[in-house]
Order: C-alpha cells, then structure tokens, then sequence
C-alpha cells in the first residue's frame, strides 16, 4: 500500500493541510506530490493505495488545472480522502466537484472535509489559519479516515454541494508588476501553475490563463507583484465582514 499527499496549493494552506492529514493517517510513511507543479500529475494508483488530496476553492470550485489532472487519471480501486480549503466565505460546490472526479477516476472516496485558512486576496480575513487547533483537527481527521479505510469496507462518504455545480469565474484581473521592483528573475513564470506568465516578458500575464492564485504575488522576492488597486478596493470592501466571522471546519465520514 502506498499513501500519497497530494494537494494543489498555490500559497501553501493546501499543502499544510494535507500534510498534517497524511501524517494522521500514516505518520510519516506517505509520498508528498506537489500537483501545484504544471508538470505533475497524479500518480497511477490502484487497490490498497490511498490518496490524500487538498485543493483550494475557487468561487465555488476546485481550481481547473487541478480538475483536468484529476480526469486523466487512473485510480481504479484505491481509496481516496478528499480535502477543500477556503477562505472563511464559502466552498459551495468544491468538495463535491473533488469527491465526484475522484470517483469518475476508479477510487472511493471514504472521507471529505472542508477546512479554514487565510484569505489570499485578503489576508486578515482567517488570518493565522490553519492554526494549530486546525492542524490538530486535521490530524484526527486523517486518523479517522485511516481506521474507516483499515475496515476494509465502507461505504463511500456523501458531501454537501450541488449538480450541477456553478458556473466556474474566470479570472476578472491579473497581477500588476512594479517595473522598478522587478528583476525579471523569471521565478513567477516558472511556478505559474497555468503558464500564464510570459517567461520572456514577466510584466505579461495572459488573463484567460490566470486563475488567480496569487502564487507569483506571494512568491515573489521582491514584491514586485500585488492586486490592481480597484481589484483590491473591490475584494477588500467584499470580504471584510469576513474578518470578525470564525467559520468551523467540516468533516464527513
């Protein structure tokens, strides 16, 4: 049997996320894959190995890129454990998206769970988490999914959402870049999860590729990234009622 940890995380809350489910799960006898990567897809799994998987929600939805991977993928007969991630406003039909491609895929999903972390776009809503109360939840959850699992049948785990699920946003906005600030180091191109960057040309960013992650504005060492000012206005003047709002993690087994 081979555990994977596997999550989508542009600004690493998935990945932190995952990685405390996994270590629930199996300690530390798990293999970590980055799917954030443009190049990496999920591995080829089958009966008795057991996927981990964390992605972030989107408007609603787990993030296309990571979709599309999940479709081609082979998972016939593995066991699975579906994760969302959100911003502290709502993850409306993400969880169930992740649990049907999952399926669609050959794998069972056992368990679900919608999980708190900070708000990229604006970051003192749910801001510090996922905090170590959170990391503690997580780590339960996974080893509440690994004794469901070890049974040896189960019935697949049912999460909220709706079918159809909403319309997926496309990006409204991209990052602007200082050109003062801006080395043309190349490294937001390069972890561009879409390719949406112009390795040649940092200061370009195709809109109909970004999915607003906002991995190249927090990645990058100079700062030389940020939101439009009206985008920022917009998101900040949206989501501030967020900041004194503390939402729960939800767990499905």
């Amino acid at each position: 049997m081979t555990v994977y940890c596997l999550y989508f995380s542009p600004c690493g809350s998935c990945r932190s996320c995952a990685k405390a489910a996994a270590e629930g799960f199996a300690g530390e006898d798990y293999e970590e894959i980055n799917l954030t990567n443009r190049s990496q897809d999920l591995p080829e799994a089958g009966a008795g190995d057991v996927l981990i998987i964390s992605a972030p929600v989107y408007g609603g939805r787990i993030p296309l890129p990571l979709a599309q991977k999940i479709a081609r993928a082979s998972l016939s007969g593995a066991a699975a454990v579906a994760m969302v991630v959100y911003g502290n406003r709502a993850y409306e039909d993400a969880l169930i998206e992740l649990s049907d491609l999952l399926t669609q895929a050959g794998a069972s999903v056992a368990a679900g769970g919608a999980f708190i972390a900070r708000h990229v776009f604006v970051p003192e809503v749910a801001e510090g988490r996922p905090n170590e109360n959170d990391l503690a939840q997580l780590t339960s959850f996974g080893k509440s999914a690994a004794r469901k699992i070890a049974s040896g049948s189960f019935e697949p785990v049912q999460v909220p959402g709706s079918r159809p699920y909403r319309d997926r946003s496309p990006a409204s906005f991209t990052p602007v870049v200082d050109a003062d600030a801006c080395q043309q180091c190349g490294l937001c191109a390069r972890s561009c999860p879409t390719g949406a960057i112009n390795p040649k040309n940092p200061h370009e960013t195709d809109i109909t590729l970004c999915i607003d992650c906002m991995r190249c504005v927090q990645g990058c060492p100079e700062e030389a990234r940020s939101l439009p000012a009206k985008a920022k206005e917009f998101l900040t003047t949206k989501l501030s009622p967020l900041i004194s709002i503390t939402r729960e993690n939800e767990i499905f087994l």
